[in-house]
C-alpha cells in the first residue's frame, strides 16, 4: 500500500537543507510536554495537505514547513482504526485482555481506564510479537474539519456522513525505511531553496 502523507513542522534550524535533510521529524515521548497519541513514532497527516495547514496554524503556532511523503507499507502491518472495522473489533480485543490482565496481576486494585497511547505502549512493550506486530497506525478522533458540515443520508434519516476526519499515520521508528520521497511544500521559500 502507498499512502500520500504530510508532515508539519516548527521552523528550528537556521537554514532550508539543514531542516530538510533531518526529516522526517521523530516525535519522542521525551521531546513533547505531552505523551504522543500512538507512541513514539513518526507522525503524518493522511492523503490532504488541509490538516496538515491547520496543524501548523493552530495547534504550532509558530514559523512552519509542511514535507510531502510517499510511504509504502504492507497493509497486513498497518493497524488501520480509521477504515478497518475488523481492525477496530481488534482494539477492543486488546482492551479487554489488557483490563483482563490488570485484574489478574493487581486484584486489589482499581482498573485504569485505558487510553488509546497506553494501549499502544503496553502492546508494544509486552506483547510486540504475539498480538501488536504492526509497523504503524492510521486513525481518526472525534473532532473532525467544522468547515465541513455534515450531510444526511436520506432526507428523513438521522443518519449522517460525519465530515472530514482529521487522519494521522504514525509509523514506528524501527520502520523508517517505509517513508519515501519527500518533497517541500510550504512556504514557497522551503520548496524554492530545496528545487534549486
Amino acid at each position: 500500500m502507498k499512502l500520500k502523507c504530510y508532515q508539519t513542522c516548527k521552523i528550528d534550524a537556521s537554514d532550508w537543507n539543514t531542516i530538510f535533510s533531518n526529516f522526517p521529524h521523530f516525535a519522542s515521548e521525551y521531546s513533547s510536554e505531552k505523551k504522543q497519541w500512538l507512541g513514539e513514532g513518526y507522525y503524518f497527516w493522511t492523503d490532504s495537505i488541509r490538516n496538515a495547514e491547520w496543524w501548523g496554524k493552530r495547534r504550532l503556532k509558530a514559523p512552519y514547513c509542511i514535507t510531502e511523503y510517499f510511504i509504502k507499507i504492507n497493509s497486513e502491518l498497518l493497524l488501520d482504526l480509521s477504515g478497518n472495522a475488523e481492525h477496530m473489533e481488534y482494539l477492543y480485543q486488546l482492551k479487554a485482555f489488557f483490563l483482563d490482565n490488570y485484574n489478574k496481576n493487581y486484584p486489589n486494585q482499581e482498573v485504569p481506564e485505558p487510553t488509546i497511547s497506553g494501549l499502544v505502549e503496553y502492546f508494544r512493550k509486552f506483547y510486540k510479537s504475539e498480538m501488536f506486530e504492526f509497523n504503524a497506525i492510521k486513525i481518526h478522533h472525534n473532532f473532525y474539519d467544522k468547515s465541513f458540515k455534515s450531510i444526511y443520508m436520506t432526507s428523513d434519516s438521522k443518519e449522517f456522513f460525519e465530515g472530514i476526519p482529521r487522519i494521522q499515520l504514525c509509523v514506528f521508528h524501527e520502520n523508517v525505511a517505509c517513508i519515501k520521497d519527500k518533497f517541500p511544500i510550504f512556504p514557497d521559500d522551503y520548496c524554492e531553496y530545496i528545487a534549486s
